[in-house]
């Protein structure tokens, strides 16, 4: 890698882990003062299921690969290997959440548990101690399938591991997603979720990796490699996960809204009020429609820049996406409009550069390409230096 691809990468390594450092540094200092409790602690879970996202979408997508093959997986797949092998940082970053599970979470307050019969019977599952240990499993198993499917040599072994990590780590992000999600909204279920929460993180994954893919494209081993039609397949997969997204969302939406219960359309209510109701128009129609049809064009399809720059865009649409689920339940008042606080911000681009640190460390050593029951024959390596 070369020219200015180079000059971004650099200037990501040099300051990404000062930059990160400062950013939580000064959040944390904000985040003492008693009034800012709730802001801080809201701001570090939505920066810390932002890069979530990231590694474990990337570890799904890498686990794709192992069980369909192409050669769209050996261009991106070190670049997911990267990602997912950053995910025992996130676990590290997640322990502060610990100290506000009473902020973030009405079960983890005793007086509410008290006062209300659905989250004394909740109680069972929902209580402080089972919410660590389903913590330590969750990171415990994704982190291991990490390392398998980039370590472990024998092709058939990964394969293996991947069709059955895929189904584990559906099961676990559900779950997961109840934990740290679901379960900050009083009485607020719903069966899609899971399902939801999965895809969001398949689809910010490859946004990430597919913008990584750009600037690493005049790597020779790779620009020799990559052909218009693989950009056509990653393109294709994209325009799936949108679809995929875009479902799932409006069956949650259509379920709720057919059921018309108070307890339920108290998630929507909060999320369609005065300038969330804004944010959530523009998810609908830019975040969808627009990359729908862009992506419905082959010959834009066939070329990495036209890529990126769709990806550029959904990938700060899958941001406000995010906020949008989580950033509400800050507020007291279920009727409260848009809020941003600059603590959203620093606690993002502290997680954010600190987990940059990690990755950029691991895609170093990664191979140029991954190989692949089409392409081993086909493949080169090299140490990059991406």
């Amino acid at each position: 890698m070369n020219g200015r691809s180079r000059e971004w990468f650099d200037f990501l390594d040099r300051y990404a882990l000062r930059a990160g450092a400062a950013s939580l540094g000064l959040c944390i200092l904000i985040g003492v003062w008693t009034p800012m409790h709730r802001s801080f602690f809201n701001a570090w879970m939505f920066a810390w299921l932002f890069w979530l996202n990231i590694s474990l979408g990337a570890l799904a997508l890498s686990m794709m690969h192992h069980l369909t093959g192409g050669d769209w997986g050996a261009l991106i797949r070190p670049i997911a290997n990267s990602a997912a092998l950053a995910l025992p940082v996130l676990f590290l970053l997640f322990l502060p959440i610990f100290l506000g599970l009473s902020i973030l979470f009405p079960w983890a307050r005793p007086n509410e548990v008290a006062a209300d019969p659905i989250l004394a019977h909740a109680h069972i599952y929902l209580n402080p101690l089972f919410f660590l240990l389903r913590f330590l499993l969750y990171f415990l198993v994704w982190t291991i399938l990490a390392w398998t499917i980039t370590y472990v040599p024998d092709p058939g072994i990964r394969r293996r591991i991947s069709a059955a990590g895929l189904v584990i780590y559906v099961v676990l992000m559900t779950l997961a997603g109840v934990d740290w999600i679901m379960s900050r909204q009083t009485h607020w279920v719903s069966s899609v979720f899971g399902f939801v929460t999965v895809v969001s993180q398949a689809l910010t994954a490859l946004c990430f990796i597919l913008l990584i893919l750009r600037h690493r494209m005049r790597q020779p081993e790779i620009a020799s490699f990559a052909k218009p039609q693989t950009f056509v397949d990653l393109g294709n997969l994209l325009l799936m996960f949108v679809i995929l997204w875009a479902y799932m969302n409006f069956a949650q939406y259509l379920i709720t809204w057919t059921g018309n219960e108070q307890s339920d359309i108290a998630w929507y209510v909060q999320r369609t009020y005065a300038g969330w109701r804004l944010l959530a128009g523009i998810i609908i129609f830019i975040h969808f429609l627009v990359p729908f049809f862009l992506l419905l064009m082959r010959p834009l399809k066939q070329n990495i820049h036209n890529l990126s720059l769709i990806c550029a865009a959904l990938f700060f649409l899958r941001i406000l996406d995010l906020y949008w689920n989580v950033g509400p339940q800050k507020q007291d008042d279920p009727h409260g409009g848009f809020v941003l606080s600059p603590l959203d911000i620093l606690a993002w681009l502290g997680i954010g550069g600190i987990w940059w640190t990690v990755f950029s460390r691991y895609l170093k050593r990664a191979p140029f390409l991954a190989p692949s029951s089409e392409t081993e024959t086909r493949i080169s390596y090299g140490p990059a230096n991406a």
